[in-house]
């Protein structure tokens, strides 16, 4: 028997206005539940992200700061109907959404907050959406289901439904992580942790070789992989920004400043944000890029020129050096080899006039 969930929805839409100014509009849909109209819906921010006026249900944002990659956004809903849980879900809005192109549908979910061995098993019975609305949705229900399951699961007896519960939340916040750039919480932590080591317990084994979860150690690895779409993202946006003019010279701070992050990376954290190092070398080719054209007009008397030289010899070095570790033969290597040699060629021109000037 499927068991029917009551549900409503508050959509949230991330769209653009004008340059450097966003717009996110939150309306209630009841669902056919009058007391959502009512909901304690809160929008809250980070210091990279600015909430400006708020018309009916639309609030303006922007990133203030262009050295800002991006921002942390929440929505919350504090008071939900009786009988439904609270929800929150953050985003990673990244600088790009600031631009006008189209935007993610987002959603916030309201659905029952107790519940019980039917409702665990009416959730695994639903179709997994494709919608936005629909997976934030099912995000909330996996969310419930598996706080359900985890405090059942502090006597260490578990069964097939626990772990399928834990594989389709741990799915859903892949998905909204790389779609949606959703923040993952300590409660999604613990279904990936739950999965990954299930494997080693021995009262698990039995379990697992009942469910044959498959692709379990893809989904766990792709789970931890999803901040690489942000970054590519990222990248991508930089290098179209770097082709207008009006928006040159802040995507050159921009790609700076991702360069830095990529750099300070841990050890740990750099194969999950960029494993192959494609996407250091397509936003330190963008690097190498505005570090060329800052040369293109520059005259041997300028002041600091042989200083700003010295800079930019260091970036072609570094090109240089991650060259040597990039293993592709792709267009990616074919632009970055280009872009060195440009560099160095405005090195070249400028150095002897330099040196004659001083």
């Amino acid at each position: 028997m499927k068991y029917l969930l009551s549900t409503c929805f508050i959509s949230l839409l991330l769209g653009a206005g004008s340059a450097d100014a966003g717009k996110i509009t939150i309306p209630v849909v009841p669902s056919g539940i009058p007391e959502a109209a009512h909901a304690n819906i809160e929008l809250s921010a980070d210091d990279a992200v600015k909430l400006g006026t708020k018309t009916g249900d639309v609030t303006l944002f922007s990133f203030p700061d262009p050295s800002k990659l991006s921002g942390v956004v929440t929505v919350a809903v504090n008071n939900p109907p009786t009988d439904f849980a609270k929800f929150e879900l953050s985003v990673e809005v990244p600088f790009f959404w600031d631009f006008v192109q189209p935007q993610p549908l987002l959603a916030a979910a309201l659905v029952k907050e107790h519940w019980n061995p039917v409702m665990v098993l009416g959730f695994l019975g639903t179709p997994y959406p494709r919608r936005m609305d629909g997976l934030i949705l099912y995000y909330q229900q996996a969310r419930l289901a598996w706080i359900y399951t985890n405090n059942r699961l502090a006597n260490g007896q578990a069964n097939e439904t626990d772990l399928r519960v834990a594989e389709r939340f741990v799915t859903v916040a892949r998905d909204l992580a790389v779609w949606a750039y959703m923040v993952p919480d300590d409660v999604v932590y613990s279904a990936a942790d739950f999965l990954r080591s299930a494997p080693q317990q021995p009262q698990f084994r039995r379990v697992l070789d009942a469910v044959r979860l498959q692709n379990d150690n893809d989904l766990l690895a792709q789970f931890d992989t999803a901040p690489q779409s942000k970054l590519q993202a990222m990248v991508d946006q930089i290098s179209a920004g770097l082709a207008r003019k009006s928006s040159f010279d802040v995507s050159c701070q921009r790609a700076n400043i991702l360069a830095d992050f990529i750099d300070n990376l841990s050890p740990e954290a750099k194969p999950l944000t960029d494993a192959n190092m494609r996407r250091e070398m397509q936003n330190y080719t963008n690097v190498t890029l505005c570090t060329t054209r800052s040369l293109a007009s520059a005259t041997p008397t300028d002041a600091g020129l042989a200083d700003r030289l010295d800079a930019s010899q260091a970036v072609h070095d570094s090109m240089q050096t991650r060259l040597m570790s990039f293993q592709s033969h792709d267009g990616i290597r074919a632009n970055a080899d280009a872009r060195s040699a440009e560099l160095l060629a405005q090195i070249n021109r400028l150095r002897p006039q330099v040196a004659v000037a001083q």
